[in-house]
């Protein structure tokens, strides 16, 4: 027998246990079990005991260590050997009931991260561009002393340049 003709199906296999199902298992497992604290760490052998102890108290099939650490891989936490394999920024729920639960993080590619905050600056700006706006118009709308009226009023506008210009457009009426 050819030795890929049997890696072939068997990392199929693999690919297919790590499918939703799975994954939502440990998605419940994380939130009920770890906590994401930088600093701390947790042995694999600890993991994946606690894993069969609430696997069993649930009544599913524990995974087994090379998926656990393959799910925990994906959650972000990485490996380090150190009297035995730890996993960082992990820990037990028990021995940090202060940190709030959460599900694993999904990891967003740089660009697809740069482009959101992008649009969110971009929609930001967008708002400052129309209050400023709007500003000005009712500025316009009062031909009495700014300073009197307008500075209480808007506060933190009343350095901006859309504020000197609403100042120079009420002294032009005048």
């Amino acid at each position: 027998m050819n030795h890929e003709t049997f890696q072939a199906p068997f990392r199929e296999a693999r690919a297919t246990f790590r499918t939703a199902p799975h994954r939502e298992l440990f998605r419940s497992f994380y939130e009920n079990t770890l906590r994401l604290v930088p600093g701390c760490r947790i042995g694999a052998r600890d993991l994946h005991t606690a894993h069969e102890v609430w696997a069993g108290a649930n009544g599913i099939e524990p995974l087994s260590h090379r998926d656990l650490a393959a799910y925990m891989g994906e959650a972000g936490h990485r490996k380090m050997r150190s009297n035995g394999i730890m996993y960082l920024d992990a820990g037990f729920a028990v021995d940090h009931p202060q940190v709030v639960a959460h599900a694993p993080l999904q990891t967003v590619p740089v660009e697809v991260a740069g482009a959101l905050v992008a649009d969110a600056l971009q929609s930001v700006n967008n708002a400052m561009t129309y209050l400023a706006g709007v500003q000005a118009a009712l500025m316009s709308c009062f031909p009495v002393e700014i300073e009197q009226v307008a500075t209480p009023c808007l506060g933190s506008f009343a350095g901006t340049s859309t504020m000197r210009a609403a100042k120079a457009h009420v002294s032009r009426k005048s």
